[in-house]
């Protein structure tokens, strides 16, 4: 009889710990200069991640830790900013070059780490959040260089930890208003 509470007991704790497991999201970025058709009629030079154009999006589960390595490859210097996250006691990671962050000076590695539970929440004069579960955009803050207009930018998606409406995909849609 003993065993069998010892077991009960392990299960439930067990299985209480599942429902509060995190992950830690590791990206590692290689921010460099590729050869892309953004407009369909010509090639130019754009900024990409890993060799790729357009960059992948980043989907995170509410509670997880993003941990970003942004190595710069370019010959200028570039950081990166995400809308939406609130960036408490963490202001080095947010804001314009030179102003609230340092740069990556090139052939540098900075590591962003983003605990998304700090995603600010939306105005009152908004539809409230039944939790902290969104579409966010990440890009280039070096505007002095052209960078956001020049490629680097894709979505942060950050999922519910429980759905409130079932659907089948998420599109993400990112206009720009520079392609050539």
């Amino acid at each position: 009889m003993f065993r069998l509470k010892q077991l009960s007991t392990f299960l439930v704790a067990s299985l209480l710990l599942s429902f509060g497991q995190t992950a830690n999201v590791t990206l590692n970025w290689d921010i460099t200069y590729v050869q892309a058709n953004p407009d369909g009629l010509f090639e130019r030079r754009v900024i990409g991640i890993n060799g790729a154009w357009p960059p992948p999006p980043v989907t995170v589960n509410f509670n997880d830790t993003l941990v970003i390595n942004a190595k710069n490859s370019l010959d200028v210097v570039t950081a990166l900013h995400s809308h939406g996250l609130f960036q408490n006691g963490t202001g080095y990671y947010d804001g314009p070059v030179g102003i609230t962050q340092c740069g990556i000076p090139p052939g540098e590695t900075l590591t962003y780490v983003s605990t998304n539970t700090s995603v600010m929440s939306p105005p009152p004069t908004l539809l409230t959040l039944t939790s902290h579960h969104l579409s966010l955009l990440y890009h280039c803050i070096s505007s002095m260089q052209g960078q956001y207009v020049d490629g680097l930018r894709t979505s942060l998606v950050i999922h519910a930890a429980k759905e409130v409406y079932t659907y089948d995909e998420d599109l993400t849609i990112i206009l720009s208003g520079k392609l050539a």
